[in-house]
């Protein structure tokens, strides 16, 4: 019988590594220099507070969200960290799905979660949808034959939301009711930018207009930029070739 997940110290954070694995960590500054993930290639990408807090929500690529309870969480000294799916449901352990999302949901109703699917649609949500997560899995948004979720980004209003592809577009507009209105949970969502032959979508960014953006190439090279350096369009625009 495996062992209990050790208790989680109240100062340790909850770390994401880039191959969606997921565990708990003290901060460098409350116990020297941070443990190496035992991953020859992975690395984290994401470190959150827990203070306190005792559920993340995680958004499956299949459109359902899910809560997983910081108790679950092994530290990062074992072996193989878990997958995030592997934690979730059976229900939720689909073959090939994937986390676009996992996270603690802020306790301000200021925030909402803009959603983005692989074919360019896109889905503004109330904080508050969320409130009642169980096992089972609560539907986040709709998603057509052949479609699935690719981002999930944090967001309030008076912020603007930037799209970026692979073939260096960048589509920027604001985030308010009339370019992008709340929908309930089993609304498919509306078209952010219409994607030409064999374009991806890559990023997903809410900003704020002040704020500078980082594009990173392929093969390594990046762009800074300012968001007001990217044309103020509308959703459903083309957008600005930024690359």
């Amino acid at each position: 019988m495996p062992n209990p997940p050790a208790a989680v110290p109240d100062e340790a954070e909850v770390v994401v590594t880039y191959e969606n694995r997921i565990g708990w960590q003290v901060p460098a500054q409350k116990k020297g220099a941070r443990p190496e993930i035992p991953q020859d290639e992975d690395f984290p990408v994401q470190r959150q507070p827990i203070a306190g807090r005792e559920t993340l929500m995680a958004i499956a690529d299949f459109g359902k969200a899910y809560p997983l309870a910081v108790a679950t969480l092994p530290g990062l000294g074992t072996p193989e960290p878990p997958s995030i799916v592997s934690l979730l449901p059976k229900s939720a352990q689909k073959e090939g799905a994937k986390p676009v999302f996992c996270g603690f949901l802020p306790s301000s109703s200021d925030f909402e979660l803009i959603l983005l699917s692989e074919q360019g649609r896109i889905k503004r949500l109330a904080r508050s949808e969320f409130t009642e997560l169980s096992n089972r899995g609560l539907t986040a948004v709709k998603l057509k034959d052949g479609d699935r979720l690719q981002q999930v980004s944090l967001a309030k209003v008076g912020q603007q939301v930037a799209i970026a592809t692979t073939g260096g577009r960048v589509l920027r507009f604001a985030l308010s009711d009339s370019q992008l209105p709340v929908m309930g949970r089993n609304a498919q969502g509306t078209q952010a930018l219409r994607l030409r032959t064999e374009e991806q979508i890559v990023g997903l960014a809410c900003h704020n207009p002040e704020d500078e953006l980082v594009l990173v190439s392929q093969l390594g090279y990046g762009k800074r930029l300012t968001a007001r350096e990217l044309r103020l369009a509308s959703r459903g625009d083309i957008g600005t070739q930024a690359v």
